[in-house]
């Protein structure tokens, strides 16, 4: 394994492993807010990680656009990850499927009801859920790429380490004189 692939690996599977634990926590308490939060996030903590190992562990300082690599890399594997965490978890009945849209409706549904929202908002909401279900997947997928690319290139200048690539493929010490 590269240093790049494990650095990699490791931001995706601590976004992976949150996102799968966000899966349980978002079905049994149905929160906009921690839905919002955990979108910007998930990726945010998947991408520093992936980034921060890479360049301390080679004690590189690297561009921008290959932060931004890692960071969309350990976002995109970490989203696979935890659906297919999610989908385990379902198996074993601790939550419903990702994919199983009858639940997660029925599961929306009681905890609007317990809100006390009228009878109204609740089939809306049923139908907002059922029409535009695969097209969430998508959104999520494009969202985590986005915030994981972005932030892989903040962490590339935040996490300044030993060397720097300069144009001409050379190498020097960070703060040195060019």
């Amino acid at each position: 394994m590269t240093g790049k692939f494990q650095s990699i690996l490791l931001g995706a599977l601590v976004t992976g492993i949150l996102g799968a634990a966000y899966h349980v926590i978002q079905l049994n308490y149905q929160s906009q807010i921690a839905g919002l939060v955990a979108c910007c996030l998930l990726p945010t903590i998947g991408a520093l990680i992936a980034t921060w190992h890479y360049t301390t562990t080679n004690s590189l300082t690297i561009p921008a656009g290959e932060g931004a690599v890692i960071g969309l890399s350990a976002c995109v594997l970490g989203y696979g990850i935890s659906v297919a965490l999610a989908i385990t978890i379902s198996i074993i009945g601790v939550a419903p499927s990702p994919f199983d849209v009858d639940a997660i409706v029925e599961m929306s549904r009681q905890s609007l009801i317990e809100q006390g929202q009228d009878q109204d908002i609740i089939e809306m909401s049923e139908e907002f859920t059922r029409k535009f279900f695969w097209a969430f997947p998508v959104i999520a997928i494009v969202a985590n790429s986005l915030f994981g690319a972005v932030v892989g290139a903040i962490g590339a200048n935040v996490f300044q380490k030993g060397v720097s690539k300069e144009e001409g493929g050379g190498r020097r010490e960070v703060g040195a004189a060019r």
